[in-house]
Order: C-alpha cells, then structure tokens, then sequence
C-alpha cells in the first residue's frame, strides 16, 4: 500500500473515529465490540486494492460499512449463544426470572370463559 493512502487513512481515522464510536454505542453495542467493528473497518479500508479517494461520500461509506460489520458480528454470535443448564433439573434456565401470580391464574381462567 502507497505510504500517502496510509497517511490519508490515519486522518481519516482521526476524523471519523468519535462519531463511528458514538454511532456502535447508540446501536446498543458495548465498547470493545464497537471497537472491534472500527478496527475491523479500517483494516479492511488498508487491504483494498483501491483507492480511498474513489469513495463519492466517504463518510456515508465508514458509517455504512461500521452498521454491516456490527450486523455481522450480531448474528455470528447469536449462532452460538446457548442457553445453560441448571445441574439440579437438566432443564435450562431462561434468561429472566418468571413469576405467575395467582391474579395473572385468574385473568387467564377468566379470558379462556370470555372465549368459550
């Protein structure tokens, strides 16, 4: 790679790199995942063989790009998120605590009338 696209790219960097970091955090992704995006974008913005100059709106390019690699890194890890299993009953536990009241029982006996 050309050491002025290298140097152009550091500014870019620089320029870009708060708004990008602000724009992964308001998606609702922690910092080191928002991190890992950028870093990931950039890197990929150094391994192209074209020019960055051939980008009409370069911004609207890192902003797009950064959403992507975020999408992607959300399904990769939804693939393997499991569910553990409580030892006691071999059953998985959900993650939220679930409570039934004997006013939701009644609300539910007195819908399945209202039905009927």
């Amino acid at each position: 790679m050309p050491l002025i696209q290298i140097a152009n790219i550091s500014t870019i960097y620089r320029d870009h790199l708060d708004a990008l970091y602000a724009y992964a955090l308001h998606m609702g992704f922690d910092e080191q995942t928002a991190m890992d995006a950028i870093h990931d974008l950039f890197y990929k913005l150094c391994t192209r063989d074209t020019s960055i100059d051939n980008y009409e709106n370069l911004r609207f390019y890192l902003f797009r790009s950064l959403r992507n690699r975020l999408i992607d890194l959300r399904r990769s890890r939804r693939e393997f998120m499991s569910l553990e299993v409580n030892e006691q009953s071999d059953v998985a536990d959900p993650p939220f605590h679930l409570e039934v009241t004997v006013e939701d029982i009644m609300i539910l006996e007195e819908e399945k009338e209202a039905i009927r």
